[in-house]
Parts: C-alpha cells; sequence; structure tokens
C-alpha cells in the first residue's frame, strides 16, 4: 500500500510540476521551495490546513534550498494525495 501512494505521490507531483528533491521511492519527500519566507508560509498554511509537514532551511540545506518534507505512511489516503 505505502509504495503504491508513493508512486502516486510522485506522478501528482510531476503532474503539478513541483520540483521534488528526488524521485526515489522512499516515503520522505522533499519539495524545493528556495527561500525560507516561502518555505515557513507553505509550511504555516499547510499546518492550517491539518497537513504536518516539516519546512527546511539553511543551515540544513544550502542557502536559497529550503524545502519542506512531506513523510507519506499507511494512513494517507490517495484521495489525500490527490486533492
Amino acid at each position: 500500500h505505502n509504495q503504491k501512494l508513493i508512486k502516486v505521490f510522485i506522478k501528482q507531483a510531476q503532474i503539478r510540476n513541483l520540483p521534488l528533491v528526488s524521485s526515489d521511492p522512499t516515503p520522505i519527500k522533499s519539495i524545493l521551495i528556495g527561500d525560507n519566507k516561502s518555505a515557513l508560509l507553505i509550511q504555516k498554511k499547510m499546518l492550517e490546513k491539518g497537513f504536518f509537514i516539516s519546512c527546511i532551511r539553511p543551515p540544513t540545506v544550502p542557502k536559497n534550498a529550503s524545502r519542506i518534507r512531506i513523510t507519506l505512511n499507511c494512513r494517507h489516503t490517495e484521495k489525500q494525495i490527490i486533492n
């Protein structure tokens, strides 16, 4: 089930032109955002909608390479990913 969700997530990211850091079939997916302010704003908006995502910023990643990290698990549904 988890591998199927990972494939759905990768496909949906590609359809939406989301810049995934990696297309490896792992449940931890990172979307490159760039600047810290945008990454923090996206994290805030997603948290408000009930989605727990991490915001990864320098010095953990290089300058202008901030990203959000999403961890897929068996409790997620295809519908959640697609919507």
